[in-house]
């Protein structure tokens, strides 16, 4: 898959303050609006299922919970029911369990951590075999080993550290993974999400939102607090403008949406953002132009190269919905550290491009033979007009725009670009997973701690990933903050709030302000 990156400057990661009045449920309820954090997905809330296909939010670590937690403002790894994770050999890694209960008060064990692990592997979420590991040895209740074959992919492996999420063995083992598969466990199944979470679900109200309650016996209180909410309530908010006009009210406390924040906060006070000024939000996730490569011509990485060339991305700046012009990275703000070992900047220089040139777009696309033989604007690839479907989210009104103006843009160069929008989940998120597409913007899912996951979520198919050279930091053992050890090296520091593992469902609304393109590198991995 090629790809190139824009993020949106009005993406918002709002808080509002809280009113003293209540809001309604529909069955007559009443939650406290002092005690209840309203926010919202762009999908209705269909399915909590743990492992896979479910989108509401929270039940990836608030309800259950992995060892660590990744903190994607720094790339740092905070133990979490881990107390500690440590490269006690070369080939094995060693975790010690904080003292922690489920949900139905029995103790979680090195049983649970061994079990859940396993469980992802009979779910065919996780190969193992891929990373090197080749035996999980329970020590005792609170130890757990992570033994490898030969020199571990280190690097692959410290991303399952907080991406496994770990489940009660004594609720689990009786299901059958093919069943768990096909599970929303929001009706009777709701019985089996037994969590380690500071959170239960407590309702789900079927296209309309889902309810978490606060678990007052959590475990972790003794070491993070309390958390102060009672109820969080995920809403179905299909589009930006809907998302605007909750916040406005106070109807909305905190949701990831395209808004215009500097109006927003004119016209309510109690509306505040991530940062003061602009891009207003954490630039962390990227938003890139997805390829579909397994159609033609977008299977030949020239002809991606060209259109990456002849994207502007100043242009959208100033008319669309992002803040700066993205560097050719994947990588962002957030791995500057990285960025700077490697020489990315250097490296741009060397194998990037202009941005914007139109010229140079047209040389490639003439060089391969595609052109317009008809002199209607429009280039001929087979004999038929080269024309490419765009697809996104009806109500991601800046995706929507982003799209307009990329459309504008590769007009110039003989391609013509259809848009086509729906709604998230039947309509975009069917069509991209089916690959009924050709261009597209969506995240790249780079909720990462380092660039070879990154590289490795985007790029990876079927080729055996490659071990790194060197090993990464590994986190060991802190109740209130992680510290580093190392086997054999150290990483660099990079730049700085803590996330659960990645949330399920589709809230459209960019992050992060990314690459258009990849370096020739990528290009060449995939000829």
């Amino acid at each position: 898959m090629f790809w190139a990156g824009f993020g949106t400057w009005g993406t918002a990661l709002a808080l509002l303050g809280v009113k003293p009045t209540g809001v309604q449920d529909d069955t007559g309820g009443d939650f406290p609006r002092h005690e209840t954090i309203y926010t919202a997905n762009s999908a209705p809330p269909t399915s909590a299922n743990p492992f896979q296909g479910g989108n509401i939010i929270g039940i990836d670590g608030l309800v259950f919970e992995p060892l660590f937690m990744l903190n994607f403002m720094t790339t740092e790894l905070k133990p979490w029911l881990a107390e500690s994770g440590t490269w006690i050999s070369d080939n094995t890694f060693e975790v010690k369990l904080r003292d922690a209960t489920w949900q139905d008060g029995q103790p979680l064990t090195a049983e649970d951590v061994e079990f859940s692990f396993e469980y992802y592997e009979k779910l065919g979420l996780k190969d193992w075999s891929a990373v090197g590991l080749k035996e999980i040895k329970v020590v005792d209740d609170r130890t757990v080993d992570f033994i490898f074959e030969g020199k571990p992919n280190v690097w692959a492996w410290r991303s399952n550290l907080y991406s496994v999420l770990i489940v009660p063995k004594h609720v689990f083992e009786n299901l059958d993974p093919e069943q768990v598969k096909t599970m929303t466990f929001t009706g009777d199944d709701k019985e089996y999400l037994v969590g380690s979470g500071a959170y239960r679900l407590k309702e789900v109200v079927q296209q309309q939102k889902s309810i978490l309650e606060r678990n007052d016996d959590w475990w972790g209180a003794r070491y993070f607090n309390e958390p102060a909410a009672k109820y969080i309530i995920q809403l179905y908010v299909s589009s930006n403008d809907q998302a605007a006009n909750m916040f406005l009210k106070d109807d909305l406390d905190v949701a990831t949406y395209y808004l215009d924040i500097a109006e927003l906060k004119k016209q309510n006070p109690n509306i505040v953002s991530w940062l003061e000024g602009e891009p207003y939000f954490p630039p962390v996730v990227p938003v890139v132009l997805y390829f579909n490569t397994a159609h033609e011509p977008l299977n030949n990485p020239e002809v991606r190269r060209a259109i990456a060339m002849a994207i502007n991305p100043e242009q959208i700046v100033q008319q669309g919905p992002i803040s700066a012009v993205p560097d050719q990275t994947p990588l962002g703000p957030i791995m500057q550290g990285w960025k700077d070992r490697i020489g990315a900047d250097q490296l741009i220089k060397e194998y990037g491009w202009k941005y914007g040139d139109i010229a140079g777009a047209i040389k490639i696309l003439d060089s391969l033979g595609i052109k317009d033989t008809d002199g209607d604007g429009i280039r001929e690839y087979n004999g038929k007009p080269l024309k490419l479907t765009f697809i996104t989210c009806s109500g991601c009104s800046d995706w929507v725009q982003t799209g307009e103006i990329i459309k504008n843009q590769l007009r110039p160069l003989g391609i013509d670009v259809e848009i086509k929008t729906g709604d998230w989940t039947n309509f975009f998120m069917k069509n991209l997973n089916d690959g009924n597409f050709d261009l597209a913007l969506h995240w790249a899912g780079t909720f990462k701690p380092d660039p070879y996951s990154v590289y490795y979520s985007l790029m990876y198919n079927e080729n055996p990933p490659e071990t790194p050279t060197e090993t990464p930091t590994t986190t060991s053992p802190s109740t209130t903050s992680p510290s580093s050890t190392t086997s054999p090296s150290t990483t660099p520091s990079t730049s700085s709030p803590t996330t659960t593992t990645s949330g399920g469902g589709g809230i459209c609304g960019p992050a992060a302000l990314i690459a258009l393109a990849a370096i020739p590198l990528l290009l060449r991995r995939r000829r």
